[in-house]
C-alpha cells in the first residue's frame, strides 16, 4: 500500500523529474567551426566542440565533468576554465554515442545528435552546448504498516522526458538516496522548470525485510485521460512537498517443490538440471538442483518480490539430448510433479563472415515464447574462436537468432535439428536515397520513412500508428535507413515515405540482403481538398476545426472535447487538421484514401464518409444537449464528473467516429453537456483508488458509477436525473481478496431487462428479428432504457463495496474473478439468476446485500475453458461458406488453426497478413487445415469480407446456440483468438499472435502422428 500525504512545508522543496534518454548520432559530421582550444585524445574521426553552461545564468561552469561514450568505449575529462572540451569520436561511431555533463550542487544532463522529439533527426553539430540545471531537493518519510520510521531504504526515480525551457534533446536520468535513522530523505533532482517536458516517472522504495513500492505515471498511457491527469496533479504536489510513504512487511515463506522426472519410457532422468522460479518467470527468484539417480528433485524457494507472493511456480528440467520441459506447478496442490522429456536432437551451428571465416563472440539465442504454450523458454550463448554454437537441450518450437554487432542479425523460425546450420552474417545492409519534389528537384525538407513486411500474398503489415514516433524522420532530401531483420521464411519488406503536403509513394516490394539498396525518389504535390463549412442557412462558418481521416475503413475515429484523440489511431492511419477562414473555407491535403471528414464547432458538427467525400460544402448539424442533475438520495451531488458519449450514423464498411464530452456538476448539482443527435451514454464517474489483490492492482482511475441512455434530438435539449430516491447498497463478496492467483474483472449492479417473448426464438435455436424488433420498441423496454440500469461495483482488497444512488428496482450482480495466469479462465463467477431488489427510498437508510458468495464454473464452463494448452480441444460441427459440414473430431491427425474473427474487427484485419502467410506456406498439405469462424451479423457479410480480403482458407459463421456453444467452450472472450491443435487434438498454442502463429504451428507440424 502507498499512502502520499503532501505537507506543503517549503516551497524550496519542489523538484521535477525529467528523463534523458540515450541518444545516438549519425556518422557524418556536417560543417565544422572554428578551430577550438586544443584537445586531449585528439584523433582523426568527428570533433565536437562541448560547452557547459549554467542554465540559470548562461555562465560557463569550470571543471564541469564530462563521460564521452562512443561506441563501447568510455572516457573521462574536464572543461577548461571557459567551461569548454573539444571532444574526438572515432569514425566508427557512426550509431552509438554521447556526451554526459556533471557537476557537482547540479543535476547531470546527457545528450546527442541522434534521435530528439518526435524521432526527429538532430544533425551531428560541431559544437555541442549543455546546460545543466542546479539540483533541488525532494524531501520525504518511508514509515511501515504502524507508521514507525524505517531506516536504510532505498529511494530510487526514474524519469524520462525533454527540458521544454532550453529546446534540449530528449534526457535520461536516474536519483537515489536512502533514509537514515528516522525514516527521512532527502535526494537532489530535476528543477521544477523541467516539469513540463516529462513524459515517465518511475519511483522505487526498496528494503530487504520489506515489499517493494512502485509509483508510475507517462504521459504515453493516454495524454488526454483523466486519470493520466489526476497522477500529474498527484505528481505535482510530490513534488511540491514532503512526501510520506509506508511500506508492507515481507511475509513471504519458502515454497517447496518437488517432482520425478522420467522419460517417454518412465525410466528415471538422472542428471537432470531442475531450476524452479516464482509466479510467471523462468529467472525471477529461481534456485537450481539436479536429479538424482531416481530422477527425483525438492527444492524449496523464496517466491519473487517482483510477484510478492504466487500459487505457482514455473520448472524448467534440461539435459542433454532431450527437449528442454517447462512445467507450471500449483503450490497448494498436494503431490509431486511428474516430468517426462522427450528426446531430440541438439541444434547446433557455426557462425561464419560473408568470407566464410569463422566469428566468434557472436550472441546466438533460443526462444520460445509463452504465447505458444503456457511457459516460455529461453537459452543463449556466445561462439567461441571457431565460431560455433551447440544446444543439447532445445525445446519444441524454438526461434534461433544470431547477432554480433556491426553485422545482420540472422533470425530462423525453425532451426534444423541434428545437422549443421551454417549460418552467415554480412556486414548490415541499408536502403539509402534521395528524396525530391518533382516540380522543381528540390529536396524534401523532412519525412518520415516507413517499413511494412510483406506477407506471401503481399499484404502489407505497416508499423502502429501509435508507434509512429519510432518511424525516423529525415531531412534535407536524404536517408538512410537499415534493412528489416529478415527471418528464415520471409525477407520481404517495402517501404513508405509521407511527407507533409505530398502524395506518399511505397516501393517496390524488396528483400533484405547483404547490399545496401539504393532508391531515389520523387513526390508530387498532394491535390488540394478545398471545402467551404455553412450551417443549416448557409451561412458560412469560421474557426471550424476540419480533421481529415486517412486509414484502414475498419478503424474507429475518437474526439473528445473537439480534439481528435491520436492515441486512438491504428495501424498507419493518418490525419490531416485545417481550421475555416473567415469565408468558412478550408484546404486539406487530399490523399486518394481519405476516408472521412470531420467538422467541430461550437455550433455543430459534421461527419462525411468515403465515397461522399468530395470537394464542396460541408453542413453543420446542430448539436443536442443533455441537461440534468445528480442527486445522492434526496441531496445534490456537486462537483461530480459527468461525461456523454454517442457514436455518428455510418453506411456500412465506413469508418466509425465516436465523440465524448466532460463536465462537472455544479454547486446544486446541475450539469449541461453537448451531445451528438442520437442515442447518448450519459455517465456520472468517480475516482476509485487503485486496490491491491496479492500480486494483481486494480489500477485508480475514473469510472462510471452511473449510467443512462438518452436519446437526442438536433437542437433541442434532454434531461436525465441520475441518483434521485436512490438508495445506498453495501455487502462484500467472498473471495474476492485473499487469493494471489486471481484478478477481479469489472463487477456491476445491472438492473433485470424485461423478458422477451416466447416466439423471439424459433425452434432451431435462431432468434425472430422481427419479433426482437418489435418488443425493443416497446414501451416496457423503452421505458427501462431510459432508468439508470447499471451501477459499478468497485469492492476494496476484502471484497467490501459500497454503492451510492442505486434506484429502486430488481438487479443482478455481474463479474468474475480471472485465473491470472489463464486469463480466459474464470475462476469463479457472479451469480447472475440470484435477484435483488432494491426497495423504495423509505427510511432512506442503507440496503445491505450481506455476503455474496461467487459460484465455481460449471461443468459446462469448465469444459469450455478447455482452451489451456496440453489440454484437449472441445469438439464442434459448423458448416462452411462452401456448404460442406466439418467437424473437428473428423480432422484428428491432421494441425488444425481455428480463427475466430469478424470483418468488421480491425484487430483481426491485422491478423491477416499473418494468417496468409500461414496458409501459404502449409495450406497445400494433406495434413494442415486453417479455419476461420466468424462472429459476424450474417452470412452476407462474412462473404463480402471474405472476397474482399481474398481469404483462401475455409470460413464459416458462428449463429445460434450452437455457435454460442462453440464461443463459450472456447472461452471466447474478445477477437481475434487463434487456437493451434495439434495432429492429436491437443491444444498446442492459444491466442497466438503476429509471427508467433507461424512458430506454433511449425512446432506442431514438426511433431511426429
Amino acid at each position: 500500500m502507498l499512502n502520499l500525504r503532501p505537507r506543503f512545508l517549503t516551497k524550496r522543496g519542489v523538484c521535477a523529474l525529467v528523463c534523458v534518454g540515450c541518444l545516438f548520432l549519425p556518422s557524418r559530421v556536417a560543417g565544422q567551426t572554428a578551430d577550438p582550444p586544443a584537445a586531449t585524445n585528439a584523433s582523426e574521426g568527428h570533433r565536437i566542440t562541448v560547452i557547459v553552461l549554467d542554465a540559470a545564468t548562461e555562465r560557463p561552469i569550470p571543471g564541469a565533468r564530462l563521460s564521452i561514450r562512443a561506441m563501447r568505449e568510455r572516457s573521462t575529462a574536464e572543461a577548461d576554465g571557459e567551461g569548454r572540451y573539444v571532444a574526438h569520436l572515432p569514425e566508427s561511431a557512426t550509431s552509438s554515442w554521447g556526451i554526459q555533463a556533471t557537476f557537482p550542487g547540479y543535476v547531470g544532463k546527457q545528450s546527442a545528435a541522434g534521435f530528439g522529439p518526435e524521432q526527429t533527426p538532430v544533425p551531428p553539430p560541431s559544437s555541442l552546448t549543455l546546460r545543466l540545471h542546479r539540483a533541488e531537493t525532494l524531501r520525504g518519510k518511508v514509515a511501515d504498516a504502524s507508521g514507525q520510521p524505517v531506516p536504510d531504504v532505498k529511494i530510487t526515480i526514474h524519469c524520462r522526458g525533454s527540458m521544454s525551457a532550453d529546446g534540449s534533446p530528449w534526457i535520461f536520468d536516474e536519483f537515489s538516496a536512502s533514509t537514515d535513522a528516522d525514516g527521512v530523505f532527502e535526494l537532489a533532482c530535476w528543477p521544477t522548470t523541467g516539469l513540463d517536458g516529462v513524459e515517465s516517472f518511475t519511483m522505487t522504495l526498496d528494503h530487504p525485510a520489506h515489499l517493494p513500492e512502485r509509483l508510475g505515471w507517462s504521459r504515453e498511457l493516454d495524454p488526454q485521460s483523466l486519470r493520466s491527469q489526476r497522477q500529474k496533479v498527484f505528481l505535482t504536489d510530490l513534488l511540491a512537498g514532503y512526501g510520506e510513504f509506508r511500506i508492507e512487511p515481507d511475509r513471504r515463506t519458502p515454497v517447496r517443490v518437488a517432482g520425478r522426472v522420467t522419460d517417454a519410457g518412465g525410466q528415471a532422468v538422472a542428471g537432470a538440471r531442475v531450476r524452479v522460479a516464482s509466479g510467471g518467470s523462468t529467472t525471477a527468484g529461481a534456485v537450481e538442483t539436479e536429479t538424482d539417480a531416481e530422477g527425483t528433485f525438492s527444492v524449496e524457494f523464496m517466491p519473487a518480490r517482483e510477484a510478492e507472493v504466487s500459487d505457482k511456480a514455473r520448472v524448467v528440467v534440461e539435459k542433454p539430448g532431450y527437449a528442454a520441459q517447462v512445467e507450471v506447478a500449483r503450490l497448494a496442490t498436494a503431490g509431486d510433479l511428474r516430468i517426462s522429456l522427450t528426446p531430440t536432437s541438439p541444434i547446433r551451428g557455426v557462425v561464419l563472415d560473408a568470407e566464410s571465416r569463422p566469428i566468434e563472440g557472436a550472441r546466438v539465442g533460443l526462444n520460445r515464447m509463452g504465447q505458444m504454450s503456457p511457459t516460455g523458454w529461453h537459452w543463449s550463448a556466445t561462439t567461441g574462436a571457431d565460431g560455433t554454437f551447440e544446444c543439447a537441450f532445445p525445446a519444441e518450437g524454438v526461434n534461433l537468432t544470431v547477432s554480433k554487432t556491426g553485422l545482420q542479425v540472422y533470425r530462423s523460425l525453425s532451426p534444423v535439428r541434428g545437422e549443421l546450420i551454417r549460418v552467415m552474417l554480412g556486414p548490415k545492409a541499408y536502403v539509402e536515397g534521395r528524396v525530391t519534389q518533382r516540380s522543381d528537384g528540390s529536396a524534401v525538407p523532412a519525412f518520415r520513412v516507413m517499413t511494412g513486411q510483406v506477407s506471401a500474398q503481399g499484404a502489407v503489415y505497416w508499423p502502429d500508428a501509435r508507434g509512429s514516433t519510432g518511424q525516423p524522420v529525415f531531412r534535407d532530401g536524404v536517408y538512410r535507413i537499415e534493412m528489416p531483420v529478415p527471418s528464415s521464411n520471409n525477407d520481404a519488406f517495402r517501404l513508405r515515405i509521407v511527407a507533409e503536403g505530398l502524395r506518399p509513394v511505397e516501393s517496390p516490394v524488396m528483400r533484405s540482403g547483404p547490399q545496401t539498396v539504393r532508391w531515389d525518389v520523387e513526390l508530387e504535390p498532394l491535390g488540394r481538398y478545398v471545402g467551404r463549412v455553412v450551417d443549416s442557412s448557409g451561412a458560412a462558418v469560421p474557426e471550424v476545426t476540419i480533421y481529415g481521416w486517412v486509414g484502414d475503413l475498419s478503424d474507429s475515429v475518437f474526439i473528445r472535447d473537439f480534439e481528435i484523440q491520436k492515441g486512438h489511431l491504428s495501424r498507419g492511419a493518418r490525419v490531416h487538421t485545417a481550421r475555416t477562414d473567415d469565408g468558412g473555407t478550408f484546404e486539406l491535403p487530399h490523399e486518394d484514401d481519405l476516408g472521412v471528414l470531420i467538422a467541430v464547432h461550437h455550433a455543430g458538427w459534421s461527419v462525411v464518409h468515403r465515397p461522399a467525400v468530395e470537394a464542396g460544402d460541408l453542413m453543420l448539424s446542430p448539436w443536442g444537449r443533455i441537461e440534468g442533475r445528480m442527486y445522492k438520495g434526496s441531496v445534490p451531488d456537486a462537483n461530480r464528473r459527468m461525461t456523454t458519449w454517442a457514436t455518428a450514423p455510418q453506411a456500412e464498411r465506413s469508418v466509425q467516429v465516436s465523440f465524448a464530452f466532460d463536465t462537472e456538476c455544479d454547486s446544486e448539482g446541475r450539469f449541461r453537456l453537448r451531445a451528438l443527435p442520437g442515442e447518448n451514454l450519459v455517465s456520472a464517474l468517480t475516482w476509485h483508488e487503485e486496490v491491491r489483490h496479492g500480486r494483481y492492482t486494480t489500477p485508480g482511475g475514473f469510472r462510471p458509477a452511473w449510467t443512462a441512455r438518452v436519446q437526442v434530438q438536433p437542437g433541442e435539449s434532454a434531461g436525465v436525473e441520475f441518483g434521485l430516491g436512490g438508495r445506498t447498497v453495501t455487502g462484500r463478496i467472498l473471495g474476492y481478496g485473499g487469493n494471489e492467483a486471481l484478478r477481479p474483472s469489472s463487477f456491476s449492479l445491472v438492473r433485470v431487462f424485461p423478458k422477451h417473448p416466447t416466439n423471439a426464438q424459433n425452434a432451431d435455436g435462431s432468434y425472430n428479428k422481427e419479433v426482437l424488433a418489435e418488443w425493443y420498441e416497446s414501451a416496457e423496454v423503452q421505458e427501462h432504457l431510459k432508468k439508470q440500469n447499471q451501477y459499478h461495483v468497485s469492492p476494496d482488497a476484502t471484497g467490501r463495496f459500497q454503492v451510492e444512488g442505486v434506484t429502486p428496482g430488481d438487479y443482478f450482480l455481474s463479474g468474475a474473478l480471472i485465473d491470472i495466469e489463464e486469463p480466459s479462465r474464470d475462476a469463479a463467477r457472479s451469480d447472475r439468476e440470484r435477484v435483488y431488489t432494491i426497495p423504495e427510498v423509505g427510511d432512506a437508510s442503507p440496503v445491505d446485500l450481506g455476503d455474496i458468495a461467487l459460484l465455481p464454473p460449471s461443468e459446462s464452463e469448465t469444459a469450455g475453458k478447455g482452451t489451456t494448452v496440453g489440454q484437449l480441444a472441445p469438439d464442434f460441427t459448423v458448416t462452411t461458406l462452401d456448404g460442406r459440414s466439418v467437424r473437428l473430431s473428423d480432422l484428428r491427425g491432421k494441425v488444425v488453426v481455428l480463427d475466430f474473427w469478424a470483418t468488421w474487427c480491425g484487430p483481426c484485419l491485422r491478423q491477416v497478413p499473418f494468417l496468409t502467410e500461414v496458409q501459404s506456406r502449409f495450406g497445400a498439405q494433406a495434413d494442415f487445415v486453417m479455419l476461420g469462424l466468424s462472429l459476424d451479423r450474417s452470412i452476407d457479410e462474412l462473404k463480402r469480407g471474405v472476397d474482399e480480403h481474398k481469404l483462401t482458407w475455409r470460413q464459416a459463421l458462428l449463429e445460434g446456440e450452437s455457435g454460442e456453444a462453440i464461443k463459450k467452450n472456447y472461452g471466447i472472450r474478445g477477437i481475434p483468438h487463434l487456437v493451434v491443435i495439434g495432429r492429436d487434438g491437443m491444444i498446442e498454442g492459444n491466442n497466438v499472435f503476429g509471427e508467433w502463429l507461424a512458430t506454433s504451428v511449425e512446432a506442431a507440424m514438426a511433431k511426429k502422428p
